[in-house]
């Protein structure tokens, strides 16, 4: 019996920011084991007096380690200082190092109020990466793990993405409201989306530095052109017409 190796999935990464892509490029995860981490030192079996024997440190634990070998990773591309207002307040800053970078707000409206405003702080930071992918292939985005120590009262939302029929990466966010005035420092180069792929086939990452122009139209695959389920219609139409916005030939 013969056995045909399944294609690669390639995901192409775009930017049009130079200092994005050549200092803080999307990742394959396993780029991005905690330091903490990386100063292990490696796994040995040690037998001690009243506790019995011990198997050394996560080195060892497959879970962990095949967690790291799964996707890829979304770094923070600017350091960015958030203060978060005391709680029952709705007050909230941010200053990215980078004076450029953007970050918006959704109205707690969308959550049904759920989420209070004066106990959550929701927030959307605005990603310079694009990812497309000319297959349907689902990415669960989650925050990553083992790093709530430095996240602390900020949580990363999950969800589930397909890069055939969108290309943002943008990072949505709840911080708690503390019972006073918070500031919490962001580092350029943390993970902030780690993106598994729902398949077992070889995902191949590629990352690109385009033009605004390029950028902009890999963009539009993206745009709300209805008030209500613009991703459902923009799907059908891309599934009827195809997407052209996979194909570097279209892109000049």
């Amino acid at each position: 019996m013969f056995w045909k190796k399944e294609k690669e999935i390639i995901v192409d990464c775009y930017t049009n920011r130079a200092d994005v892509y050549n200092y803080y490029p999307v990742v394959e995860a396993k780029k991005k084991f905690p330091e903490w981490f990386k100063k292990l030192p490696a796994p040995v079996f040690k037998k001690q007096k009243d506790i019995g024997p011990t198997f050394g440190n996560l080195k060892q634990c497959e879970a962990f380690l095949d967690y790291y070998k799964q996707g890829f990773m979304l770094p923070l591309w600017s350091d960015l200082v958030l203060t978060i207002g005391e709680k029952n307040s709705l007050d909230y800053k941010w200053q990215y190092s980078d004076r450029c970078s953007n970050l918006d707000v959704h109205s707690p409206k969308q959550t049904g109020n759920h989420f209070d405003p004066l106990l959550y702080q929701h927030l959307k930071l605005d990603s310079p990466w694009l990812i497309s992918c000319s297959e349907d292939i689902s990415f669960l985005a989650v925050e990553p793990g083992w790093q709530f120590d430095i996240l602390k009262n900020i949580r990363v939302l999950s969800g589930v993405v397909s890069f055939k029929y969108q290309s943002s990466t943008n990072v949505n966010m709840f911080c708690v409201r503390e019972e006073k005035e918070t500031d919490v420092l962001l580092e350029a180069g943390m993970p902030l989306y780690h993106y598994i792929p729902l398949t077992d086939r070889e995902i191949t990452l590629k990352t690109h530095l385009v033009s605004d122009e390029h950028y902009i139209r890999i963009k539009s695959i993206s745009t709300p052109t209805k008030f209500l389920r613009h991703y459902s219609e923009r799907k059908k139409i891309l599934d009827i017409s195809g997407c052209p916005f996979n194909h570097e030939t279209n892109m000049k």
